[in-house]
């Protein structure tokens, strides 16, 4: 039961024109019911889902042949084919044995094969090998082993396949229809690969990020606005700076970088008696751009941050992370500066909204500042070392923040669907603009050819770019004035 309302939801969301798994669902299946628009006959529910498993495979454009060659199709430019052969060309990743990993490193994994078959059991998945494993039999064992030896294949060969998806980045897309119109309002959507530093999406991902963080402030603004008292908490801009090593680091050392920065945030706020409930920082990882004096890029490690709390010291700090950092590679210091802005608003929220604004862009600015400047084999390089590794974390307040907003949506019963802070009005997922036909009011569905396919043939079939046509709609809008075209 619980499955069926589910698909009705899902279904929902494009009216009643869906096509579902290549058949299409008349309106008289609405009539036979007897039931209102909104609703499906039963017979219906059993129908097959709309999109196939297979229509999420992408198109394999970087493989190796078997006498050893790399093969690249796609890619829009040389910089993107530089980029995806160097990281094909990135050693592959040796195979580990489950006996040589550390007993800390063992135990991790099998939590996590633990509370894989947990999620999947909720689906209705995998009961009986959950309840051998929380039985402890031998079978348990080795269905843990084969579970191991799979993720263990797919991390081998994980750059090469996100070298794929970045080759197939604005190379391929899916059709999309129009329900209300289909045979006239046909549409395709370009494929977004989503690599942190592919050049198509890395202006679009800083965006996302910028977005979603300015989520944070309602609990900002209840750390540092205090109508007609002054606050006890400041903004400010938080760096930490290592020692360049002469190389890229490693996935394993920019995470053993982050828990130093973690550790000593939470050392000198202990010092200074102020607990997780009275601040809030974020921070991002990167790397500088090109050395001044030579043609060579920046190899040193360092993260930009927002600090959000009550006052402290810049020699606490410093003492502290030069003390953690004094075993490994060494440290260069750390900056702590309140965030100053310009042209300050009389008004307290407006005023302390915008300094927010202005630290969080300098902790995220790297997240779309290299993507314009660097060339293709700087970029896998940077991919290299920050796979596997989060892009944003954060600490006290800022940690697992609800970061969603809680109004109710314009033109109907559900909440917002976007995050906090957003100017634009409150829409759930059904009423969103990327679910909306840019030509008529009809939503948007998939027909039955609905995998991955090259967007030159896509073109071939006189299909439109759905990112151009919104563009045009949206331009021919404003140009036509208040009231309309004068025609």
């Amino acid at each position: 039961m619980q499955g069926a309302q589910s698909q009705i939801e899902s279904l929902s969301l494009f009216g009643p024109g869906l096509l579902s798994g290549g058949a299409g669902i008349p309106n008289t299946a609405l009539a036979r019911s007897g039931s209102s628009p909104g609703r499906i006959d039963p017979a219906f529910l059993n129908t097959p889902g709309l999109l196939k498993a297979r229509d999420f495979v992408l198109p394999e454009l970087v493989k190796y042949a078997e006498n050893g060659d790399l093969s690249i199709g796609g890619c829009l430019d040389q910089v993107q084919l530089e980029q995806v052969a160097h990281l094909a060309d990135v050693e592959e990743q040796g195979r580990r044995e489950f006996i040589d990993l550390s007993f800390a490193e063992q135990q991790l994994q099998r939590r996590r094969y633990r509370d894989s078959l947990k999620r999947k059991a909720k689906k209705g998945q995998y009961l009986e090998e959950l309840e051998e494993w929380q039985g402890g039999s031998s079978v348990a064992e080795g269905n843990f082993r084969a579970w191991w030896a799979e993720r263990e294949d797919k991390r081998r060969t994980s750059l090469l396949r996100k070298g794929n998806r970045l080759a197939n980045c604005g190379v391929t897309g899916r059709r999309l229809d129009c329900s209300e119109h289909p045979e006239e309002h046909r549409f395709y959507g370009s494929f977004a690969c989503g690599v942190r530093y592919c050049r198509t999406c890395g202006a679009r991902i800083f965006s996302e990020l910028f977005g979603k963080y300015m989520g944070l402030w309602p609990i900002v603004k209840e750390l540092v606005v205090r109508p007609g008292f002054r606050s006890g908490s400041v903004t400010a801009t938080l760096d930490f700076t290592a020692v360049n090593i002469g190389r890229m680091p490693t996935p394993q050392e920019i995470r053993d970088f982050n828990q130093d920065v973690r550790a000593c945030v939470r050392l000198a706020l202990k010092r200074q008696g102020i607990s997780s409930q009275k601040y809030g920082f974020l921070w991002c990882d990167e790397f500088g751009g090109r050395k001044s004096d030579s043609e060579q890029y920046n190899t040193n490690l360092h993260a930009h941050g927002v600090y959000v709390g009550p006052f402290v010291p810049h020699e606490v700090l410093l003492e502290i992370w030069m003390k953690l950092r004094a075993t490994k590679d060494g440290a260069r210091g750390v900056y702590i500066k309140q965030q100053k802005i310009d042209h300050q608003p009389v008004d307290a929220c407006e005023r302390e909204s915008r300094r927010f604004a202005r630290a969080l862009g300098h902790a995220l600015k790297y997240t779309g500042k290299h993507v314009s400047r660097s060339d293709g084999e700087r970029l896998a390089d940077l991919e290299a070392a920050f796979h596997g590794v989060r892009r944003v974390h954060t600490m006290g307040l800022f940690y697992h923040a609800d970061l969603s907003c809680s109004c109710q949506c314009e033109f109907c019963d559900h909440t917002c669907d976007k995050s906090n802070g957003h100017q634009s009005g409150h829409r759930c997922k059904r009423h969103r603009s990327e679910n909306r036909c840019p030509m008529c009011p009809g939503h948007l569905m998939h027909p039955r050819e609905s995998g991955y396919a090259p967007l030159i043939d896509l073109r071939r079939e006189h299909r439109i770019d759905l990112e151009k046509a919104r563009r045009e709609v949206g331009r021919e809008r404003v140009f036509a004035g208040p009231r309309g075209d004068p025609q």
